[in-house]
């Protein structure tokens, strides 16, 4: 052997490192089934479909990445197991591709709760007083996400009124504060109110013919 040529064991090295990495999804995707990673559920692809959130039955390729992001920034999507899947996702398509990078950037999200308040109810949770958590017009898939995500509400409670809400317990509103949410003085909430009431009289735009 020459002084120039390569022991057994670098020509394993260096056919590792130049094969290209294997789809861990394709032996599944050739058997038609899903593929799940052992202690962190099913790996997802493109054209999978979104699988939690206001987004969910979306291919996650048009899932905006700006939503994404902004979720996977929240400290809370760490313990919202649902959403682990498309963390995997987003680390393997989205994190690592630079250029996605330098041209989304993450949305400040308005958030908001009013004042916690008594009111007369024969609910036990809303004894200790209740408030709201809302939004403006425009930005209803992050409320849900942020509802489903950091508070664990389920979606059937929004409602959909004069100013669309989740109500919140006492425990609720401190963990809605907690995770982000503003609380609003009366005057801010009217003022909010009044802006879903001319968004929902201004006539759609119409398409051109």
């Amino acid at each position: 052997m020459s002084a120039w040529s390569q022991s057994n064991d670098q020509l394993s090295k260096e056919r590792f490192w130049r094969t290209p990495p294997p789809d861990p999804t394709g032996r599944a995707a050739r058997a038609g089934v899903p593929y799940y990673r052992a202690g962190k559920g099913r790996v997802l692809m493109p054209d999978d479909f979104m699988p939690v959130g206001p987004h969910a039955g979306k291919h996650l390729r048009s899932v905006p990445a700006d939503y994404l992001l902004w979720v996977e920034a929240q400290p809370w999507s760490r313990h919202w197991v649902q959403w682990q899947p498309v963390a995997d996702f987003i680390a393997r398509f989205i994190t690592c591709d630079p250029d996605t990078l330098d041209t989304v950037e993450i949305p400040g999200v308005p958030l908001f709760v009013d004042q916690l308040r008594p009111w007369p109810t024969k609910i036990r949770c809303f004894k200790d007083g209740s408030a709201h958590l809302h939004t403006l017009p425009g930005w209803e898939d992050y409320l849900h996400t942020f509802a489903m995500g950091a508070l664990a509400l389920d979606p059937r409670w929004y409602q959909n009124k004069l100013l669309p809400h989740y109500d919140l317990t006492k425990r609720k509103h401190a963990l809605a504060l907690e995770c982000g949410a503003v609380e609003i003085p009366d005057t801010q909430l009217r003022d909010h109110t009044h802006l879903w009431k001319q968004f929902r009289q201004t006539p759609p735009p119409k398409l051109p013919l």
